[in-house]
């Protein structure tokens, strides 16, 4: 593909941590973006504004993730020309644009449901996605070179701190705005054409940030090299195995949590607001996200990836089984304690919300940490590619199999002998989720050959333990433990 942007310079170290700053600032404008693309906004303009069926809901939630093979293409044009900058810019600008289509489309809508009009909200989805695949591909290979590898978790965790703080403000404000004005299509149109800008500020800011220049060799790769090298290598196919099966599961899970909050009880749900919703499942775990994320990034650089994944792998098995018991019937009084208040389950939302957040960034920075230096050297966007496809895949077919197990259990919904009349038909997903979730740790997880240097709990007690040190130098003297070595 030719380029006619100019070519890259070495970068000097001022140089290096003004792009890294740029990097930071750039992900609080993106960050806001997918916050809005991704969560309360969407879920809100499908299932309350269009009112698709779960298993339409699942199909369009699997529409973006269903575009990561193309990732391969850009994958195959930044190795040819040695460079990922230009290929970023003008594809990611693309997808960020593309989402005017999504902001005009609630202005069209002639009835709930209107089949053209979800169509094309769709396939503005899908091209968004076709466009930040192919862009993409080479930004973890760029950021790899310009991010110095000793301090590459602290960096990208202090990252994620920042993105997740400005989600937080997002996802309050729209899903606020949408609670007080609810079913105006204008309403939808502004909020995602903040996005679409806010999403393009983003893209732009990368303007500045400089290349630096990658050799290229005599004999230019084939799209078949770039789809094969990474199947070749026994490493990186364990590793995609347990990814595959990962993701299908998470994916199964997360689309389908919003509408079991904010469906009504006829409908099975909890039947929150949507603003209570985003407070829930949202903000609460973005917070406790932001605050652990330079925690376990370090951990990321002291341990290794595979420790602290693990940990993430267990705590996102053993949490969510709190949503597959979660109902209006459980209560415990209170009153024989001296509390005076009966304490019922979705009361304890706020915890599980939590706790969830605070383990989720090792998973997260270990994905991010593993595409920057956990990839061979040669032909590493290769890697990457064939890694964003396994998740792309694993997502498009998580969100179309949970959208298929709620539609075929919602008519059974307590209405089957020996499940309790309050279980939900989304539940049914979480469980199946959970037991996916279990089976890719046991069977996949212990072949993956990642850096380890320390086991689960060390990785877990290292990250809480720096994480509760100001609240444990409040403790009076005696109070407090003596650290381990």
């Amino acid at each position: 593909m030719p380029q006619t942007l100019p070519k890259p310079t070495a970068i000097s170290a001022e140089q290096r941590r003004q792009a890294m700053r740029r990097v930071v600032w750039a992900w609080a404008f993106g960050s806001m973006f997918f916050s809005i693309t991704t969560g309360a906004a969407f879920t809100s303009l499908l299932k309350k504004f269009l009112q698709v069926s779960d298993f339409a809901y699942g199909l369009v939630m699997g529409a973006g993730p269903a575009a990561v093979v193309f990732t391969l293409l850009g994958s195959l044009w930044v190795e040819r020309s040695g460079r990922s900058k230009p290929t970023f810019l003008r594809y990611l600008l693309a997808a960020r644009l593309a989402w005017l289509a999504i902001a005009a489309a609630p202005l069209f809508r002639s009835e709930p449901g209107s089949l053209w009009v979800v169509g094309a909200v769709g396939l503005a989805a899908f091209l968004s996605a076709v466009f930040a695949n192919i862009g993409g591909a080479g930004f973890t290979v760029w950021m790899s070179d310009l991010v110095p590898r000793e301090s590459a978790g602290a960096f990208f965790g202090h990252r994620a701190r920042v993105g997740l703080a400005m989600m937080v403000l997002a996802s309050s404000g729209v899903s606020v705005v949408l609670d007080r004005l609810p079913g105006d299509a204008w309403v939808y149109a502004a909020v995602f054409g903040f996005a679409t800008l806010v999403g393009a500020i983003d893209i732009l800011l990368f303007l500045r940030i400089p290349e630096e220049p990658r050799p290229v060799g005599d004999t230019q790769p084939s799209l078949w090299e770039i789809v094969s090298v990474p199947w070749r290598n026994a490493d990186f196919r364990a590793y995609a195995a347990y990814s595959l099966a990962a993701f299908v599961a998470y994916s199964m899970f997360w689309p389908f949590l919003w509408p079991f909050c904010f469906e009504p009880a006829e409908r099975h749900g909890l039947g929150f607001s949507l603003p209570l919703t985003n407070a829930l499942i949202v903000v609460l775990p973005q917070l406790a996200n932001a605050f652990t994320s330079p925690f376990w990034g370090r951990a990321l650089d002291r341990f290794g990836p595979k420790p602290v994944m693990g940990f993430g792998a267990i705590a996102a098995i053993v949490l969510p089984v709190f949503w597959v018991l979660c109902n209006r019937a459980w209560s415990l009084d209170l009153s024989p304690v001296g509390l005076g208040v009966r304490l019922e389950m979705p009361m304890l939302i706020p915890v599980v919300s939590v706790l969830g957040g605070l383990c989720w960034p090792s998973i997260d920075q270990g994905l991010v940490y593993v595409q920057l230096h956990g990839f061979p050297e040669e032909r590493r966007t290769a890697y990457v590619a064939a890694n964003n496809l396994v998740i792309g895949v694993a997502a498009t077919i998580g969100s179309a199999l949970g959208g298929t197990i709620a539609s075929a259990f919602e008519p059974l919904a307590g209405k089957v002998a020996w499940l309790p009349a309050w279980f939900s038909h989304y539940q049914v997903v979480f469980a199946s989720s959970i037991l996916l979730r279990l089976a890719a740790f046991v069977l996949l997880f212990p072949r993956l050959r990642l850096e380890s240097r320390g086991s689960y709990a060390e990785a877990g007690r290292a990250v809480f333990g720096e994480a509760l040190l100001p609240l444990r130098r409040m403790l009076p003297r005696g109070w407090t433990y003596r650290r381990r070595a």
